[in-house]
């Protein structure tokens, strides 16, 4: 990453969450980092093109420890919820912070978003099929029916005007979500592992 672009990437870590989307501007920006708009230009030719890159930027961060828990030894079930918890951890900042500004100034930036939240969702279906493999799930669904499904629920849940227009918390949501997907799609077995693991994951700080 050039300097350039690191001085103007930190400017957004910094004020993003502060000022939003729609309260950016790049003469503000030029002012407060002290670089011309012909140096932010040569860099990014325009305003749509910066945020794009940074917001792309951003979201393949928190697929880091996603990646990490994919490769762990851990027990597939556990693995499997760690991965839930960690993408609704990594989610909740983005989607507070800019999910509703990019769906409604820049539609089209959302539907690249939405198309690489749906390349993550692999994760799931993989996951899903070591739990077939290892015997625990419900042998009447099949890993791509199920995967299917989830991947359904997850674009019409993760949306702002679904987030935020209800009096219920994203970290519930994800609980409900979980709860409810699961319970048919894990078998008598290991429901009841999966139910402990969810509440221990419940009194963990920060979700």
């Amino acid at each position: 990453m050039n300097k350039n672009k690191t001085k103007i990437f930190q400017y957004l870590n910094d004020n993003l969450p502060i000022i939003g989307i729609h309260g950016f501007t790049i003469d503000n920006m030029s002012k407060e980092i002290k670089m011309s708009k012909r140096t932010i230009y040569k860099t990014f030719p325009n305003k749509k093109i910066l945020l794009k890159t940074y917001l792309f930027e951003y979201i393949e961060k928190f697929t880091i420890p996603v990646n990490k828990i994919s490769i762990s030894d851990i027990p597939p079930l556990e693995k499997f919820t760690k991965i839930i918890f960690t993408f609704a951890q990594s989610l909740l900042p983005f989607i507070e912070q800019y999910s509703k500004d990019i769906k409604m100034l820049y539609p089209d930036i959302w539907q690249d978003v939405e198309k690489i939240r749906q390349g993550k969702l692999v994760y799931f279906e993989q996951m899903y099929k070591d739990l077939w493999k290892a015997g625990l799930t419900n042998k009447n669904i099949s890993p791509e029916h199920f995967a299917f499904i989830f991947k359904q629920f997850i674009s019409a849940i993760i949306q702002p005007e679904v987030l935020f227009n209800n009096k219920i918390s994203f970290r519930d949501i994800i609980l409900t979500f979980s709860r409810v997907v699961f319970q048919g799609a894990l078998n008598n077995k290991s429901q009841k592992e999966f139910e402990q693991i969810l509440k221990n994951l419940e009194k963990l700080e920060g979700f």
